[in-house]
């Protein structure tokens, strides 16, 4: 099943390349979101370069440094990073190009969103270019978003 999906998205980037009519494509994002954990109270994440976390839906910091070995978990009124509690909804993390990020002992490349729900349970999207996921050495069950 997973070489069957990597060559139809092969496939689709080739098609997405290639001009119509003689008319030069533009390069567009090929930024993909993919829910990689979901229902978790707790997660386990690892920065190892320079990194920013936003508030999920505004350009507001709330945290930055150059590496990260924290906790996050699900509060009443938001989520607890390390000992530090931030935004109710969740949070976007980011980090230095060609970094990797590790959640629960998995490798990630792009920015992360966690995101708290109503049912007191974390979400987690990679955000990550598609050229990217295809090339990535470990793969792991995904679902799209």
């Amino acid at each position: 099943m997973k070489k069957a999906l990597n060559f139809v998205l092969t496939v689709f980037l080739l098609f997405l390349s290639v001009p119509v009519s003689g008319v030069p494509v533009e390069k567009s994002s090929n930024l993909i979101r993919v829910c990689v954990i979901d229902g978790k109270d707790r997660i386990g994440l690892i920065l190892k370069s320079a990194y920013k976390v936003y508030e999920i839906n505004s350009d507001r910091a709330l945290m930055e440094g150059n590496r990260l070995h924290t906790d996050i978990a699900i509060t009443k009124s938001g989520l607890l990073i390390g000992k530090k509690e931030v935004s109710p909804y969740g949070v976007k993390v980011k980090t230095a190009k060609d970094s990797t990020t590790y959640i629960d002992g998995r490798r990630f490349r792009g920015d992360i969103d966690i995101i708290r729900k109503d049912d007191l349970k974390l979400t987690v999207v990679n955000n990550v270019d598609l050229e990217d996921r295809l090339v990535s050495k470990k793969t792991e069950r995904v679902t799209a978003i």
